[in-house]
């Protein structure tokens, strides 16, 4: 079971969110730290938390234009990235819509993606179905 936590949420109390975070994984609970870098976050508190994904949020991965992720984008991501991957956390691009966005992500080593360009949100149940037609179950 993987809980997710916005940015914001932690830092309103980051002392107490440590604690919590830490009681929460010590039952066995992978923790997501949505949102990253939407807010007033200090990178010192991201050792703090022991959280195991980084989601990147999608107006970081998001193509601004048709010309592509932006320029200003590009060390963004490749920073989040690299600073998740020395830290052994697990990168998710989220807001993926095009097939050029998740090109843009693989080549700066982004671990996974989310988003429209793989499909809409769906029940348990129509994933079910769409599984059964596809695998013939």
């Amino acid at each position: 079971l993987k809980l997710e936590i916005t940015e914001s949420q932690v830092m309103t109390n980051p002392e107490h969110s440590a604690y919590m975070l830490t009681a929460l994984k010590a039952l066995g609970l992978r923790l997501a730290l949505d949102d990253f870098g939407t807010g007033h976050s200090s990178l010192s508190y991201l050792h703090r938390f022991p959280v195991d994904t980084i989601k990147i949020p999608a107006p970081f991965v998001q193509m601004s234009d048709n010309s592509g992720i932006s320029h200003t984008q590009v060390p963004i991501i490749r920073a989040v990235v690299s600073l998740a991957t020395e830290l052994d956390l697990v990168v998710i691009a989220e807001g993926v819509e095009t097939l050029e966005e998740i090109e843009r992500l693989q080549q700066l080593n982004c671990h996974y993606a989310q988003g429209f360009a793989f499909g809409a949100a769906m029940s348990g149940a129509e994933l079910g179905k769409r599984l059964a037609a596809q695998f013939g179950r």
